[in-house]
């Protein structure tokens, strides 16, 4: 008892200096119109603060994490800013035998109303509890009474057992922050691994504190101020991997009377555990009730299409349950009997099925887009989800059967974070590139006519891989309202639309006539268009305002698109102006943009080539890019001129 009052003072005594007070809300802070940090802010963080505090509980004997948030925001346009902001969630898992609870939540809204503070509170009734799934729960309310000016304020304390694995904290997010500040306490005898990334960390500031208990405290504090918003930026498949954030992963306790332990070290101690761990390598032990499903692809002699059949089988009878995990949630034999499971138990199943056809396939460990990149310090607490590998003649084939619309190398997009670890039966393991290697095509077809100032025509567009899957995948979500969202994306009036697809091909194609006659423009005996029409990029997707970016550019795909442009010479005109052709390539020809125009009889012919030979290009490459699609915007915004006879 008396090192956990020791350490509780300390935390009283260090946290008791922040800047900010809970509860006393300024009339500066309530009548600011705007962000010192940056024009046009919608919302901003007056503050932002965290403390962890790692302490060993002696009536239960384990140690525990004491968790305290405490925000203030500051909204200047409510209906702009982010739902999150305005309506928060408070994530509390469900581990094996216990679980995180949350405790001392108070929020208030602040209004400031004929001179005076208006405060409004969040009332207890209002807090309600959301389960997501069997491994978390949220708290959640909503702020009343939010208005452009108000501040909002809250704080809560959680109370978990995962003293080994602590929340990342972020010290960026989408809207500025005036004040930011981490602190975490922990026993001198536990070593952690830091995992810091983005940018504004600079520095961690450590002490040791004595308590007068048995042990000292380590305290490591970070601080910062006037950080701007995290600019939205394309190409970017999980943005948390960007933002400035500090993660702490227990590596190891050393301590004189308990001994020592360690919780992490390298890839092929945890790979080599793993395959030790009865919760994971032994799911796919025996499992001789799966021979008679395997007996039914015995008539096909050919490897991969045996293995293509099985994969299909798999992906079209069992349905994942929506959860990710390194461990199988159900196990091979109650995954085969409910037809349901979570993606590690699917792919066991479509492991051990190929293995029982000779087709030798192995686990793929891996953390998901959506879990983060992994980091130089291996722990098995950042795999999330399994895949599988088969090998047929010393090739390898990458396979998830867990989305419907994946195929063989064409894995699930949340799969694709550059790298999986392949355990093989030895217990060692094989480093696996998860980047896709198979382009995604666009190309469309677009033959149009001017007549009176009108533009008629047909497009068609066919789309594969990735692309395919996208909008098949879209489709499934959303099938009623799916025509209206792409037919919408063209901006023309659309008079009749088609769509053919193929699943299995991963193939889409689009058909449809249309109207414009806002795209033509008559001035004296001249006619101006933009001969692109709606397929023509109209603003750069970059930021100008990010003069260099630090983190790769991920496509998720290579890709080429293709495009088309059949253009009837109008009665009664002539070609008065045609634009030059373009050619851009990108250093080592990893990508480039072309397009050329030429008068081919009584037509304009365009084609327009945009490629991109990587799915993922380092930061090197971004001025490059950018420029490459501001040279490409400028391009197909260039005019066509007619002139009448």
């Amino acid at each position: 008892m008396r090192s956990y009052i020791s350490i509780l003072f300390l935390f009283i005594f260090i946290f008791s200096f922040s800047q900010v007070k809970f509860g006393k809300v300024s009339k500066e802070e309530l009548s600011a119109t705007s962000s010192s940090i940056e024009e046009g802010a919608v919302a901003e963080f007056i503050s932002k603060e965290a403390s962890y505090d790692v302490k060993y509980i002696p009536i239960e004997e384990e140690f525990r994490v004491i968790k305290n948030i405490k925000v203030r925001i500051k909204v200047y346009d409510k209906d702009k800013a982010s739902d999150k902001f305005l309506n928060v969630k408070i994530p509390l898992y469900i581990l094996d035998n216990d679980r995180e609870k949350a405790s001392g939540i108070k929020a208030y809204t602040y209004n400031l109303v004929d001179g005076k503070i208006e405060k409004t509170k969040v009332e207890k009734s209002n807090i309600f509890k959301e389960k997501k799934n069997d491994y978390l729960i949220y708290e959640k309310f909503a702020f009343p009474n939010v208005k452009n000016g108000s501040v909002l304020e809250y704080k809560y304390t959680i109370d978990t057992p995962r003293f080994f694995d602590l929340d990342t904290w972020y010290f960026q997010e989408e809207i500025p922050i005036r004040y930011n500040r981490f602190i975490v306490f922990y026993p001198e005898f536990f070593v952690y691994n830091r995992d810091i990334r983005g940018e504004y960390i600079e520095k961690v500031n450590t002490s040791i504190q004595n308590t007068g208990s048995q042990f000292q405290v380590e305290v490591n504090e970070v601080v910062h101020k006037n950080v701007p918003a995290l600019k939205k930026e394309p190409f970017v498949l999980n943005s948390n991997n960007l933002r400035a954030s500090i993660h702490y992963e227990l590596k190891e306790y050393i301590n004189p009377g308990i001994g020592y332990k360690n919780f992490s070290s390298d890839w092929p101690t945890v790979i080599k555990n793993l395959k030790k761990d009865m919760r994971y390598a032994d799911e796919l032990k025996g499992n001789g009730f799966l021979d008679e499903e395997v007996s039914n692809f015995d008539g096909i002699s050919n490897q991969k299409e045996k293995m293509n059949a099985i994969f299909n089988f798999v992906k079209e009878q069992y349905t994942w349950n929506g959860y990710d995990g390194l461990y199988p949630a159900e196990g091979v034999r109650k995954t085969y009997k409910n037809k349901t499971g979570n993606g590690t138990d699917l792919n066991f199943v479509l492991i051990s099925m190929l293995n029982k056809a000779n087709i030798k396939a192995h686990p793929i460990v891996l953390s998901t887009v959506d879990n983060g990149i992994l980091n130089y310090n291996a722990s098995r607490l950042k795999l999330n989800h399994t895949i599988t590998g088969a090998y047929i003649n010393n090739e390898l084939y990458l396979m998830d059967p867990k989305d419907k619309f994946s195929r063989i190398n064409l894995l699930p997009l949340n799969d694709l974070n550059f790298q999986g670890f392949m355990m093989l039966e030895d217990g060692t393991y094989r480093e696996v590139n998860l980047t896709n290697q198979l382009p995604s095509e666009i190309k469309t077809t677009l033959i149009y006519s001017i007549e009176d100032g009108l533009i008629t025509g047909n497009m068609t567009q066919v789309k594969t891989n990735y692309y395919a899957l996208s909008d098949l995948k879209s489709k499934a979500n959303d099938e009623d309202n799916f025509e209206h969202k792409i037919v919408s994306e063209f901006d023309v009036d659309v008079s009749s639309f088609k769509m053919q697809e193929s699943i299995k091909q991963a193939a889409l194609q689009y058909r449809l006539s249309f109207e414009d006659d806002k795209s033509v423009e008559e001035i004296g005996n001249k006619l101006f268009i933009q001969p692109l029409l709606f397929l023509k990029e109209e603003s750069n997707l970059f930021n100008f305002r990010n003069a260099e970016r630090k983190y790769p550019l991920e496509f998720g795909t290579p890709f080429t698109q293709l495009t088309t442009v059949k253009i009837a010479i109008p009665s009664g005109y002539d070609l008065d102006v045609l634009p030059e052709d373009f050619k851009t390539i990108l250093p080592n020809n990893v990508g480039g943009y072309n397009i050329t125009f030429k008068e081919d009889k009584d037509y304009i012919i365009i084609q327009a080539l945009l490629y991109m030979g990587n799915s993922v290009l380092p930061a090197d490459y971004y001025v490059s890019v950018k420029d490459m699609y501001q040279q490409m915007i400028e391009k197909e915004n260039e005019q066509l001129i007619f002139k009448q006879l």
